[in-house]
């Protein structure tokens, strides 16, 4: 996978990364690595998600793995909803929908170094003729980070 975007601001970071046409491999992890220079310690997650209608799922299961510099890392299985009950998608955007997805704990910056952050899939197809091993209609998944002042 090819970063394609990085966008930066006072109290943000934004990153994504291209998924392939053919769609998100369940075993492939996308990675974003931050060195932590920020003046803020602690941080609010949203993982971001830009599908198209080929997507076959109203909700997403993922696992997320965050690597500080210096301790254990932090693994959470998470649950979103990409569309609403009536099926109606999600979000903005018109051809493909982009979602914020926000990260359910409050992420602390407190050692300097370099944080790692993983994101994989873990979606079970229950149709039989669906092959769950590729998540079609996902392009791009992201990170964005905002600081927040200390407390």
């Amino acid at each position: 996978m090819i970063s394609v975007f990085f966008s930066c601001s006072k109290n943000s970071v934004t990153f994504f990364e291209n998924i392939p046409l053919d769609g998100w491999e369940q075993s492939k992890w996308v990675e974003f690595k931050l060195k932590n220079t920020l003046p803020s310690k602690t941080s609010s997650l949203e993982w971001i998600i830009r599908h198209s209608n080929e997507y076959p799922f109203s909700n997403i299961f993922v696992i997320t793995k965050i690597f500080p510099p210096k301790g254990e890392p932090i693994t959470d299985t998470l649950e979103y909803y990409l569309a609403e009950p009536s099926g109606k998608w999600i979000g903005k955007g018109f051809f493909l929908k982009e979602i914020n997805l926000a990260y359910p704990h409050k992420v602390f910056l407190t050692s300097p170094g370099v944080y790692t952050f993983n994101i994989k899939p873990s979606v079970a197809g229950f149709e039989t003729n669906y092959d769950n091993s590729f998540l079609p209609g996902i392009h791009n998944v992201g990170i964005k980070l905002t600081h927040k002042k200390d407390e």
